[in-house]
């Protein structure tokens, strides 16, 4: 069977670190034509990976649609800077041209409706990089409320552990650390959660009001150790012992070190020359980062199912962990741990009859062609682009799709709204005074 003919818009590091090794290794689905991507060095990179000749090559996303035109092509991998997604994906749209969409999808209400628009008129599938979708860990929590396992869900607690030194990196040094450059962190980390929040309830429900509470309080210049350097090094007093965001952790443990140098060398060596000058090697109390450290939010959903959801920069895992309570039993998921837990009300012994247990491990359950070896995001991502593959070729459905990705993006702008001004935010009015 043909592979699908995709161009690449945009080599950043969700597609050099999350899906270039499965398009590598399976060449026999997905064939790269063109790349466009203004970062030289990356550029180079991805010539040379795909073995693509100089006039399939470009610089800017313009051109390139320009040469794919005449092309028998089937889509294109959108996977620029989250504010450089609108214009390409509504031109490639234009086109005809089915799309992998990096999520966020758009920075704005506005430019996300007109996506999804675009698309549905011109019948184009937009597979939003939902990949927690495609996860072994939330199919089966899905699974298992479909099958009425716990009965009806009457509320959901839902937490996101950011990690502190994933936050540190990300979003107090890093490119999402600062709203007009990028996003706000519900939006920028979350509308992942905010979205398989809604997958695994099924039935497409709808948010009726939201509440949103979070700043950020840590991550300021008052906060700074007394002498801590603007530029992390050796002679910040705090480097060696006080300061747990120190980048002595890119030097010594390689932690997130592909992402200060993506396509290039990351031996100690070579790192310590490039934070000499990089964004990663900035004090993180000396940032330009406005986004909060901390939020919680509170979600009512017309299913009649009340949410309250938490993330937070100050946990030592980078882990997902989920409370879900039904009627009859009750659901709790570790994303980490790859553990999954059912207590069945009324089926055991003792005051509450409910120490019966079921316990499931869904990736080490998922068979061998599921269980394929892509760590990415609880294995989302290959299985995210397996899934893409299958619904350009029209042999099944796509999981995410930008008519559903919408709901979870205004949720997340609403809270954002909501943290900000201080009020609890109707969904209905919200929608109705967006500019569609």
């Amino acid at each position: 069977m043909e592979p699908i003919k995709i161009a690449l818009i945009g080599a950043g590091l969700r597609w050099t670190r999350g899906y270039h090794s499965w398009v590598m290794d399976h060449s026999d689905k997905i064939e790269i034509v063109a790349v466009a991507e203004p970062k030289e060095d990356r550029l180079n990179y991805m010539k040379k990976e795909y073995k693509l000749s100089d006039e399939k090559c470009f610089t800017s996303w313009e051109p390139l649609l320009e040469y794919i035109k005449d092309k028998k092509i089937d889509g294109v991998a959108i996977c620029t800077s989250d504010h450089e997604h609108y214009k390409p994906a509504i031109a490639c749209l234009e086109m005809g041209l089915h799309m992998l969409l990096e999520k966020p999808m758009a920075p704005t209400p506005e430019e996300c409706f007109n996506i999804s628009k675009i698309a549905e008129k011109n019948n184009c599938i937009v597979m939003v990089a939902h990949v927690l979708r495609y996860t072994p860990f939330f199919s089966k929590i899905r699974e298992l409320i479909q099958s009425g396992a716990i009965g009806t869900i009457q509320s959901i607690q839902h937490t996101e552990n950011i990690g502190y030194f994933h936050m540190a990196h990300s979003f107090v040094r890093g490119i999402w650390n600062n709203k007009k450059e990028s996003n706000p962190l519900i939006l920028s980390k979350s509308c992942h959660d905010l979205d398989i929040l809604l997958y695994i309830m099924g039935g497409s429900p709808k948010a009726t009001k939201v509440a949103g509470f979070g700043s950020l309080k840590h991550f300021r210049k008052e906060n700074a150790p007394e002498g801590a350097t603007k530029v992390c090094s050796k002679e910040c007093p705090s480097y060696e012992t006080e300061c747990p965001y120190s980048v002595k952790t890119y030097l010594t443990t390689g932690g997130f070190k592909e992402s200060v140098n993506p396509t290039g060398a990351c031996d100690p060596e070579s790192l310590e020359i490039e934070l000499k000058t990089s964004r990663y090697g900035r004090c993180v109390y000396h940032c330009n980062n406005d986004v909060c450290d901390s939020m919680s939010s509170i979600i009512e959903y017309d299913n009649g199912v009340n949410l309250t959801f938490s993330l937070s920069a100050f946990t030592d895992l980078v882990n997902r962990t989920i409370n879900i309570m039904g009627s009859n039993g009750q659901i709790r998921g570790d994303m980490e741990k790859d553990e999954v837990t059912i207590a069945h009300f009324g089926k055991g012994e003792g005051l509450y009859r409910n120490k019966a247990i079921t316990t499931f491990n869904p990736s080490k359950e998922a068979s061998s062609t599921e269980n394929n070896g892509y760590a990415g995001h609880g294995g989302g991502d290959s299985r995210f682009l397996e899934g893409l593959v299958s619904a350009i070729k029209g042999n099944s459905k796509a999981l995410t799709q930008a008519s559903e990705s919408v709901e979870s993006h205004l949720i997340a702008f609403a809270l954002e709204e909501s943290r900000v001004d201080g009020k609890v935010i109707f969904m209905d009015e919200y929608k109705k005074n967006l500019k569609k």
